[in-house]
């Protein structure tokens, strides 16, 4: 059915897709690695509030009124982030109906 030559490659191709697979392999392990380490995201926090220093502004002083707020009236709050939970799961189930994925 095959010659020599065809099982030749076809013996060289899966071997070389073995060794794709096993590298592939190791970056997943290190970049999970990577990801799991508290350095990587203090050095990413870091970096976004330099590029985006507005941005890392503005969240720092809605942190800041919400956490007034909590100290002052709990409830209120609670209110506020069970309602914003509300508006975001009708959001998420709404795109759901309009974005169909394949």
């Amino acid at each position: 059915m095959f010659g020599d030559e065809e099982l030749e490659t076809l013996r060289l191709q899966k071997e070389l897709l073995a060794l794709e697979c096993d590298a592939r392999r190791v970056l997943l392990v290190s970049e999970w690695q990577r990801l799991q380490s508290p350095d990587f995201w203090l050095d990413e926090a870091g970096r976004a509030a330099r590029e985006h220093p507005w941005l890392t502004a503005a969240l720092g002083v809605g942190a800041g009124v919400i956490a007034i707020q909590t100290v002052r009236r709990p409830r209120g709050v609670l209110r506020w982030l069970r309602r914003l939970s509300g508006t975001i799961s009708t959001l998420r189930m709404v795109r759901s109906l309009l974005v169909r994925k394949p």
